[in-house]
Protein backbone atom coordinates (compact mmCIF):
# COMPACT_ATOMS: atom_id res chain seq x y z
CA UNK A 1 0.00 0.00 0.00
CA UNK A 2 2.48 2.61 0.43
CA UNK A 3 4.28 1.81 -2.67
CA UNK A 4 1.28 2.22 -3.93
CA UNK A 5 0.60 5.74 -2.38
CA UNK A 6 4.03 6.73 -3.57
CA UNK A 7 3.38 6.15 -6.83
CA UNK A 8 0.41 7.74 -7.41
CA UNK A 9 2.16 10.84 -4.95
CA UNK A 10 4.55 10.74 -7.60
CA UNK A 11 2.64 10.83 -10.79
CA UNK A 12 0.37 13.86 -9.24
CA UNK A 13 3.00 16.06 -8.22
CA UNK A 14 6.22 15.61 -10.47
CA UNK A 15 5.72 13.23 -13.66
CA UNK A 16 2.55 14.05 -16.49
CA UNK A 17 -0.50 12.02 -14.87
CA UNK A 18 -0.96 9.47 -17.86
CA UNK A 19 -4.09 8.77 -16.90
CA UNK A 20 -5.98 12.45 -16.86
CA UNK A 21 -4.77 13.34 -20.71
CA UNK A 22 -6.31 12.38 -23.69
CA UNK A 23 -3.71 11.98 -25.43
CA UNK A 24 -0.89 9.34 -24.83
CA UNK A 25 2.26 10.18 -22.53
CA UNK A 26 5.21 7.72 -21.66
CA UNK A 27 5.18 6.61 -18.26
CA UNK A 28 8.80 6.49 -18.22
CA UNK A 29 9.55 9.58 -20.39
CA UNK A 30 6.62 11.55 -19.09
CA UNK A 31 6.01 12.69 -22.36
CA UNK A 32 3.36 12.98 -24.96
CA UNK A 33 3.60 10.55 -27.77
CA UNK A 34 4.01 12.09 -31.32
CA UNK A 35 1.38 11.67 -33.69
CA UNK A 36 2.38 8.66 -35.89
CA UNK A 37 3.30 6.82 -33.08
CA UNK A 38 -0.01 7.68 -30.84
CA UNK A 39 -1.52 6.53 -34.19
CA UNK A 40 0.19 3.08 -34.31
CA UNK A 41 -0.81 2.43 -30.47
CA UNK A 42 -3.84 3.07 -30.97
CA UNK A 43 -4.86 1.07 -34.34
CA UNK A 44 -2.80 -1.58 -33.53
CA UNK A 45 -5.50 -3.99 -32.43
CA UNK A 46 -7.60 -3.22 -35.74
CA UNK A 47 -4.12 -3.63 -37.50
CA UNK A 48 -3.37 -7.33 -36.08
CA UNK A 49 -7.39 -7.89 -37.12
CA UNK A 50 -7.35 -7.00 -40.23
CA UNK A 51 -3.95 -9.26 -40.72
CA UNK A 52 -5.61 -12.13 -38.99
CA UNK A 53 -8.83 -11.62 -41.08
CA UNK A 54 -6.53 -11.29 -44.45
CA UNK A 55 -4.50 -14.72 -43.36
CA UNK A 56 -8.02 -16.78 -42.98
CA UNK A 57 -9.40 -15.91 -45.90
CA UNK A 58 -6.51 -16.12 -48.53
CA UNK A 59 -4.99 -18.99 -47.07
CA UNK A 60 -7.31 -21.21 -45.40
CA UNK A 61 -10.84 -20.23 -47.46
CA UNK A 62 -9.45 -20.01 -51.28
CA UNK A 63 -5.12 -20.78 -50.63
CA UNK A 64 -4.79 -17.68 -52.84
CA UNK A 65 -1.75 -17.82 -50.33
CA UNK A 66 0.11 -20.37 -49.42
CA UNK A 67 -0.24 -21.61 -45.67
CA UNK A 68 3.98 -21.64 -45.21
CA UNK A 69 4.14 -18.35 -47.11
CA UNK A 70 6.42 -15.45 -44.86
CA UNK A 71 4.12 -12.93 -43.21
CA UNK A 72 4.85 -9.37 -43.76
CA UNK A 73 5.87 -7.55 -40.91
CA UNK A 74 4.19 -4.73 -39.80
CA UNK A 75 6.48 -1.98 -38.09
CA UNK A 76 4.41 -0.39 -35.82
CA UNK A 77 5.93 2.40 -33.67
CA UNK A 78 5.46 2.71 -30.09
CA UNK A 79 7.30 4.98 -26.90
CA UNK A 80 10.91 3.16 -27.98
CA UNK A 81 10.91 5.22 -30.94
CA UNK A 82 10.68 8.35 -28.87
CA UNK A 83 14.48 7.11 -27.89
CA UNK A 84 16.04 6.29 -31.09
CA UNK A 85 18.29 8.40 -32.47
CA UNK A 86 20.29 9.02 -35.77
CA UNK A 87 24.15 7.27 -34.93
CA UNK A 88 26.24 5.92 -37.24
CA UNK A 89 28.51 2.94 -36.64
CA UNK A 90 31.73 4.10 -38.74
CA UNK A 91 33.13 7.32 -37.55
CA UNK A 92 32.33 10.66 -38.57
CA UNK A 93 35.87 10.65 -41.32
CA UNK A 94 34.66 7.34 -42.73
CA UNK A 95 30.89 8.79 -43.30
CA UNK A 96 32.85 11.59 -44.90
CA UNK A 97 35.28 9.85 -47.06
CA UNK A 98 32.08 7.25 -48.53
CA UNK A 99 30.37 10.44 -49.33
CA UNK A 100 33.09 12.51 -50.92
CA UNK A 101 34.64 9.30 -52.99
CA UNK A 102 30.52 8.30 -54.66
CA UNK A 103 29.87 12.23 -54.98
CA UNK A 104 33.53 13.02 -56.81
CA UNK A 105 33.30 10.03 -59.03
CA UNK A 106 30.34 11.72 -60.14
CA UNK A 107 31.85 14.72 -60.46
CA UNK A 108 34.44 13.09 -63.10
CA UNK A 109 32.42 10.82 -64.68
CA UNK A 110 30.56 14.03 -65.80
CA UNK A 111 33.17 16.19 -66.49
CA UNK A 112 34.75 13.80 -68.97
CA UNK A 113 31.19 12.94 -70.52
CA UNK A 114 30.78 16.79 -70.94
CA UNK A 115 34.40 18.01 -71.22
CA UNK A 116 34.36 20.35 -69.00
CA UNK A 117 37.53 21.75 -67.18
CA UNK A 118 37.89 19.83 -63.86
CA UNK A 119 39.88 22.84 -62.43
CA UNK A 120 36.50 24.34 -62.28
CA UNK A 121 34.45 20.85 -61.27
CA UNK A 122 36.53 20.42 -58.45
CA UNK A 123 35.90 24.25 -57.95
CA UNK A 124 32.86 23.01 -56.17
CA UNK A 125 32.58 21.13 -52.81
CA UNK A 126 32.89 17.24 -52.33
CA UNK A 127 30.68 16.40 -49.88
CA UNK A 128 26.67 16.64 -49.70
CA UNK A 129 26.98 18.83 -47.48
CA UNK A 130 29.64 21.88 -46.19
CA UNK A 131 31.26 19.58 -43.47
CA UNK A 132 32.49 22.53 -41.98
CA UNK A 133 29.15 23.47 -41.28
CA UNK A 134 27.53 20.33 -40.44
CA UNK A 135 28.31 16.72 -39.17
CA UNK A 136 27.45 13.52 -40.89
CA UNK A 137 23.99 13.27 -39.50
CA UNK A 138 22.88 16.66 -39.97
CA UNK A 139 23.05 18.94 -37.31
CA UNK A 140 24.62 22.21 -37.04
CA UNK A 141 28.88 21.69 -35.93
CA UNK A 142 29.92 22.88 -32.75
CA UNK A 143 33.03 25.45 -32.43
CA UNK A 144 35.82 25.46 -29.70
CA UNK A 145 34.50 29.15 -28.57
CA UNK A 146 37.00 28.72 -25.44
CA UNK A 147 39.73 29.71 -28.51
CA UNK A 148 38.62 33.21 -28.52
CA UNK A 149 37.95 33.89 -25.50
CA UNK A 150 41.98 32.81 -24.46
CA UNK A 151 42.85 34.92 -27.89
CA UNK A 152 41.45 38.09 -26.26
CA UNK A 153 42.42 37.48 -22.90
CA UNK A 154 46.18 37.17 -23.46
CA UNK A 155 49.02 39.59 -21.90
CA UNK A 156 46.72 40.86 -19.52
CA UNK A 157 47.54 43.43 -16.76
CA UNK A 158 45.90 42.97 -13.57
CA UNK A 159 43.20 45.47 -12.28
CA UNK A 160 44.36 47.13 -8.34
CA UNK A 161 40.56 46.93 -7.18
CA UNK A 162 37.02 46.96 -8.27
CA UNK A 163 34.83 49.50 -6.79
CA UNK A 164 32.11 48.39 -3.83
CA UNK A 165 28.96 49.62 -5.18
CA UNK A 166 29.14 48.04 -8.75
CA UNK A 167 26.22 46.08 -9.77
CA UNK A 168 26.51 42.07 -10.36
CA UNK A 169 24.80 40.36 -13.42
CA UNK A 170 24.69 36.63 -13.39
CA UNK A 171 24.35 34.02 -16.22
CA UNK A 172 21.60 32.34 -16.58
CA UNK A 173 21.89 28.64 -15.57
CA UNK A 174 25.48 29.21 -14.10
CA UNK A 175 24.41 28.86 -10.45
CA UNK A 176 21.92 26.14 -11.05
CA UNK A 177 23.99 23.43 -12.52
CA UNK A 178 27.01 24.64 -9.94
CA UNK A 179 24.16 23.13 -8.06
CA UNK A 180 24.48 19.33 -7.26
CA UNK A 181 21.07 18.52 -6.64
CA UNK A 182 20.60 14.77 -6.32
CA UNK A 183 18.28 13.47 -3.06
CA UNK A 184 17.95 17.45 -2.45
CA UNK A 185 14.75 18.67 -2.16
CA UNK A 186 13.06 21.80 -4.49
CA UNK A 187 13.55 23.72 -1.28
CA UNK A 188 16.92 22.91 -0.54
CA UNK A 189 18.21 23.88 -4.09
CA UNK A 190 16.14 27.28 -4.14
CA UNK A 191 18.36 28.19 -0.51
CA UNK A 192 21.61 27.33 -2.16
CA UNK A 193 21.16 28.97 -5.85
CA UNK A 194 19.94 31.97 -3.28
CA UNK A 195 23.18 31.87 -1.10
CA UNK A 196 25.43 31.07 -4.10
CA UNK A 197 24.05 34.40 -5.84
CA UNK A 198 24.28 36.71 -2.73
CA UNK A 199 27.79 35.26 -2.27
CA UNK A 200 28.78 36.12 -5.77
CA UNK A 201 27.45 39.92 -5.20
CA UNK A 202 28.75 40.30 -1.71
CA UNK A 203 30.87 43.56 -2.69
CA UNK A 204 27.62 44.37 -4.79
CA UNK A 205 24.36 46.77 -3.75
CA UNK A 206 22.61 45.26 -6.82
CA UNK A 207 22.27 41.79 -7.80
CA UNK A 208 20.54 40.61 -11.65
CA UNK A 209 20.17 37.23 -12.27
CA UNK A 210 19.00 36.51 -15.62
CA UNK A 211 17.37 33.76 -16.79
CA UNK A 212 17.30 32.11 -20.50
CA UNK A 213 13.91 31.68 -22.15
CA UNK A 214 12.72 28.46 -23.19
CA UNK A 215 10.74 28.32 -26.26
CA UNK A 216 8.95 25.31 -28.17
CA UNK A 217 10.17 26.52 -31.54
CA UNK A 218 13.93 27.75 -30.92
CA UNK A 219 16.91 27.85 -32.88
CA UNK A 220 18.62 25.70 -30.29
CA UNK A 221 15.93 23.11 -30.18
CA UNK A 222 18.94 20.64 -32.17
CA UNK A 223 21.50 21.50 -29.20
CA UNK A 224 18.68 20.56 -26.45
CA UNK A 225 17.69 16.75 -28.53
CA UNK A 226 21.45 16.62 -28.35
CA UNK A 227 21.98 16.99 -24.61
CA UNK A 228 18.95 14.54 -24.31
CA UNK A 229 16.02 16.67 -23.33
CA UNK A 230 13.92 14.14 -25.68
CA UNK A 231 14.89 10.97 -23.17
CA UNK A 232 14.99 13.31 -19.65
CA UNK A 233 11.24 13.47 -17.83
CA UNK A 234 8.77 15.90 -17.75
CA UNK A 235 7.81 17.57 -13.83
CA UNK A 236 4.57 18.73 -14.29
CA UNK A 237 4.60 20.95 -11.15
CA UNK A 238 7.44 21.73 -8.30
CA UNK A 239 7.00 22.01 -4.86
CA UNK A 240 9.70 22.71 -1.70
CA UNK A 241 9.40 19.63 -0.58
CA UNK A 242 9.65 17.13 -3.75
CA UNK A 243 12.50 15.49 -3.52
CA UNK A 244 15.06 15.07 -6.81
CA UNK A 245 16.49 11.91 -7.90
CA UNK A 246 18.30 12.55 -11.01
CA UNK A 247 18.98 16.48 -10.94
CA UNK A 248 20.90 16.41 -14.60
CA UNK A 249 18.67 14.23 -15.98
CA UNK A 250 16.32 16.48 -14.79
CA UNK A 251 17.95 19.92 -16.17
CA UNK A 252 17.97 18.35 -19.69
CA UNK A 253 14.55 18.90 -20.30
CA UNK A 254 13.47 22.64 -21.59
CA UNK A 255 9.78 22.12 -19.34
CA UNK A 256 11.57 21.55 -16.66
CA UNK A 257 14.14 24.53 -16.23
CA UNK A 258 11.26 26.75 -17.09
CA UNK A 259 8.91 25.50 -14.24
CA UNK A 260 12.39 25.55 -12.03
CA UNK A 261 12.51 29.00 -13.11
CA UNK A 262 9.14 29.97 -11.98
CA UNK A 263 9.69 27.82 -8.64
CA UNK A 264 12.75 29.78 -7.97
CA UNK A 265 11.45 33.32 -8.40
CA UNK A 266 8.22 32.24 -6.26
CA UNK A 267 9.96 31.07 -3.74
CA UNK A 268 12.88 33.72 -3.55
CA UNK A 269 9.41 36.55 -3.40
CA UNK A 270 8.46 34.79 -0.63
CA UNK A 271 9.01 37.33 2.84
CA UNK A 272 10.98 34.19 4.44
CA UNK A 273 13.38 34.50 1.59
CA UNK A 274 13.30 38.05 1.31
CA UNK A 275 14.75 38.32 4.89
CA UNK A 276 18.13 37.23 3.21
CA UNK A 277 18.76 40.33 1.09
CA UNK A 278 20.52 42.62 3.87
CA UNK A 279 19.40 45.59 2.19
CA UNK A 280 20.56 44.49 -1.24
CA UNK A 281 18.17 44.97 -4.41
CA UNK A 282 17.69 41.52 -6.93
CA UNK A 283 16.28 41.72 -10.41
CA UNK A 284 15.63 38.69 -11.67
CA UNK A 285 13.95 37.62 -15.28
CA UNK A 286 11.17 34.76 -15.43
CA UNK A 287 10.04 34.49 -19.01
CA UNK A 288 9.59 38.01 -20.84
CA UNK A 289 9.23 39.93 -17.32
CA UNK A 290 11.78 40.97 -14.93
CA UNK A 291 10.69 40.84 -10.77
CA UNK A 292 12.24 43.62 -7.78
CA UNK A 293 13.07 42.23 -4.41
CA UNK A 294 14.08 43.42 -1.78
CA UNK A 295 13.43 43.10 1.86
CA UNK A 296 10.36 44.90 1.65
CA UNK A 297 8.55 44.59 -1.97
CA UNK A 298 8.26 42.70 -4.99
CA UNK A 299 7.41 44.73 -8.14
CA UNK A 300 7.14 44.16 -11.74
CA UNK A 301 10.01 46.27 -13.48
CA UNK A 302 8.87 47.57 -16.85
CA UNK A 303 11.97 48.94 -17.85
CA UNK A 304 13.47 45.47 -18.20
CA UNK A 305 10.82 43.60 -19.79
CA UNK A 306 12.26 41.80 -22.86
CA UNK A 307 11.16 39.46 -25.25
CA UNK A 308 15.27 37.99 -25.80
CA UNK A 309 15.58 34.53 -26.07
CA UNK A 310 18.88 34.34 -24.94
CA UNK A 311 20.57 35.59 -21.50
CA UNK A 312 23.24 36.81 -23.22
CA UNK A 313 22.33 39.66 -24.79
CA UNK A 314 19.47 40.26 -21.96
CA UNK A 315 22.27 40.63 -19.62
CA UNK A 316 23.64 43.77 -22.09
CA UNK A 317 20.36 45.33 -21.20
CA UNK A 318 20.66 45.28 -17.80
CA UNK A 319 24.24 46.57 -17.35
CA UNK A 320 22.50 49.26 -19.95
CA UNK A 321 19.79 49.43 -17.01
CA UNK A 322 22.03 49.70 -13.95
CA UNK A 323 24.29 52.49 -16.02
CA UNK A 324 22.03 55.33 -16.29
CA UNK A 325 21.44 55.26 -12.41
CA UNK A 326 25.52 56.55 -11.91
CA UNK A 327 26.46 53.25 -11.13
CA UNK A 328 30.23 52.93 -11.21
CA UNK A 329 30.85 49.33 -12.97
CA UNK A 330 29.01 46.32 -13.68
CA UNK A 331 30.51 42.97 -13.11
CA UNK A 332 29.17 39.93 -15.51
CA UNK A 333 29.56 36.09 -13.39
CA UNK A 334 29.55 34.57 -16.56
CA UNK A 335 32.37 31.64 -18.01
CA UNK A 336 30.23 32.17 -21.36
CA UNK A 337 32.68 33.57 -24.28
CA UNK A 338 29.54 34.98 -26.13
CA UNK A 339 29.03 37.20 -23.27
CA UNK A 340 32.40 38.22 -23.30
CA UNK A 341 32.61 39.46 -26.82
CA UNK A 342 29.26 40.92 -26.28
CA UNK A 343 30.95 43.17 -23.46
CA UNK A 344 33.46 44.14 -26.34
CA UNK A 345 31.13 44.95 -28.93
CA UNK A 346 29.12 47.05 -26.78
CA UNK A 347 31.52 48.16 -24.20
CA UNK A 348 31.30 51.96 -25.80
CA UNK A 349 27.40 52.06 -25.51
CA UNK A 350 27.80 51.12 -21.73
CA UNK A 351 29.18 54.47 -20.10
CA UNK A 352 31.06 52.72 -16.90
CA UNK A 353 33.50 49.72 -16.99
CA UNK A 354 32.41 46.20 -17.61
CA UNK A 355 34.31 43.67 -15.81
CA UNK A 356 33.53 39.89 -16.90
CA UNK A 357 34.49 37.37 -13.80
CA UNK A 358 35.82 33.90 -14.64
CA UNK A 359 37.58 31.15 -13.29
CA UNK A 360 37.76 28.17 -10.46
CA UNK A 361 36.41 28.18 -6.87
CA UNK A 362 40.09 29.19 -5.54
CA UNK A 363 40.84 31.47 -8.17
CA UNK A 364 39.13 33.70 -9.83
CA UNK A 365 39.61 36.84 -12.76
CA UNK A 366 38.49 39.86 -13.74
CA UNK A 367 38.46 41.18 -17.06
CA UNK A 368 38.13 44.59 -17.70
CA UNK A 369 37.32 45.63 -21.18
CA UNK A 370 38.24 49.66 -21.76
CA UNK A 371 37.89 51.40 -25.07
CA UNK A 372 40.58 53.21 -25.74
CA UNK A 373 40.28 57.06 -27.87
CA UNK A 374 42.19 55.35 -31.07
CA UNK A 375 39.53 52.93 -31.16
CA UNK A 376 41.47 49.76 -29.79
CA UNK A 377 39.61 47.67 -27.10
CA UNK A 378 42.49 47.54 -24.06
CA UNK A 379 41.65 44.15 -21.57
CA UNK A 380 42.98 44.25 -17.63
CA UNK A 381 42.27 41.35 -15.47
CA UNK A 382 42.41 41.48 -11.87
CA UNK A 383 43.32 38.26 -10.00
CA UNK A 384 42.07 37.20 -6.22
CA UNK A 385 41.71 34.12 -4.20
CA UNK A 386 38.82 32.90 -2.77
CA UNK A 387 38.58 29.67 -0.03
CA UNK A 388 35.62 28.26 1.32
CA UNK A 389 34.82 26.86 4.55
Amino acid sequence: MRDVTSLVDMLQSNWTNPFTSSALVSISLGQLAPPDTMHDLLKAKNIGLAVYTSFCEKRLASNEEGFYEPLKKRRLKTFSEMLVKKTYKAGDKQVILKADRNLFAKMILIGQTRKLDMRDVLSHRLGAIPWALATPAGTLRKTARCVLAKKLRKDQSPVESIADNSACIIDRMALVKSVEGNNMTFGDVSNTILNKALKEAHYSTRMDIVFDVYQQISIKNTDRVARGSQASISFSQIAREHRIKQWRNFLCNSQNKTRLIEFLVSDWSSESQRKKLNGKDIYVTISEICKHLTEEIVCELGDLKCTHEEADTRMILHAVHYSTTGSSAVVFVSEDTDVFVLCVSFSSQVPCPLYVKCGSKTRTQYFDVIRRPNGRLHHHVYCSRQYTY
